[in-house]
């Protein structure tokens, strides 16, 4: 993520049982640190192994309630993702939310092979929220429609 030479389709990818174990192992740790008095969420993020929506479904299935999830509807959108389909698939387990908007006519542009995710954020792929191409009452009325009390942020 923060390194500018690296392209953004060079991310790095887990297996199957390379995201069964990660997951696993974060739940554990997020149990642990619950247990401490200190509640853990994990947040996807671009160039990180839970980048899609497809990656962010595995993770949430194979970890367990120990580990809930900060959805961040900037990079969930960024990285191609519905970002209503996954409130309403993950929200049981969402305990916060990153209210970032994105630009989708800069992302749309960027070259993948080429450009990096510091680059994309330095030619403004995100924005305040109202500003960008999300539809953010969409979004807090579908958390609305789901009983959601945590945080926006």
């Amino acid at each position: 993520q923060g390194d500018r030479s690296r392209p953004l389709a060079t991310k790095p990818k887990l297996s199957g049982d390379e995201m069964k174990a990660y997951a696993r192992r974060l739940t554990e740790f997020g149990e642990w640190c619950a247990e401490q008095g200190m509640p853990l969420s994990y947040h996807h993020h671009m160039a990180a192994v839970v980048e899609t929506e497809p990656e962010l479904d595995a993770f949430m299935r194979h970890s367990g309630e120990g580990i809930p999830l900060l959805l961040d509807a900037g990079h969930l959108a960024f990285a191609g993702g519905d970002v209503l389909r996954a409130i309403d698939n993950h929200h049981k387990r969402i305990s916060h939310v990153h209210v970032k908007d994105v630009r989708m006519d800069v992302i749309d542009k960027l070259d993948r092979t080429k450009q990096s995710f510091l680059d994309a954020v330095a030619l403004g792929a995100f924005t305040v929220p109202g500003d960008g191409s999300l539809d953010f009452g969409a979004i807090v009325q579908r958390f609305a429609d789901h009983g959601y009390e945590g945080w926006f942020v």
